[in-house]
């Protein structure tokens, strides 16, 4: 892996290692609210599972290239990440939310982003700012990892 330096700046402050991606439509901005069929709500999940499986391995990934390159210390806040992943109270909203409100996972997460933002939003100080990206960004990992997904299926079905 060659290693670039840039400057900027930061959403999060730190330091990462890994792949670097371009993101030249607005991806993950808000998008309007999709629902599934009640029949397809436990594939959903599963889907949400995987995409969620998926993201905490990318950030595993770039934990381990982190704590390589510059040391553990710098390569903490991709833990503080997965466990925000894992927070059961957040799941336990998105999986409802699939559930009962029948929202496709995307919006689901989309929905627990805007109501964290909702909540730091009306906070001050640019460490609260800072706090609210740190926990922001893992589910936009999850929301790439379910974009990604959405990918190979439509490919799949325009294969068969």
């Amino acid at each position: 892996m060659s290693r670039l330096d840039l400057t900027g700046t930061p959403v999060a402050p730190g330091v990462g290692v890994g792949v670097v991606r371009v993101v030249v439509e607005p991806g993950m901005g808000p998008k309007a609210e999709r629902h599934l069929a009640r029949k397809d709500v436990e594939s959903a999940i599963e889907r949400l599972d995987q995409a969620m499986a998926a993201a905490v391995k990318g950030l595993e990934s770039i934990q381990t290239a982190t704590a390589a390159e510059l040391g553990i210390q710098d390569a903490a806040i991709y833990g503080a990440q997965i466990a925000v992943i894992h927070d059961p109270t957040a799941l336990k909203e998105i999986r409802q939310s699939i559930r009962e409100d029948l929202l496709v996972p995307e919006s689901a997460v989309q929905a627990l982003l805007e109501r964290l933002t909702g909540h730091f939003e009306a906070l001050e100080g640019g460490d609260i700012k800072n706090w609210a990206a740190d926990l922001r960004d893992p589910w936009f990992a999850v929301l790439r990892e379910l974009s990604d997904a959405d990918i190979q299926l439509t490919q799949e079905t325009d294969e068969t």
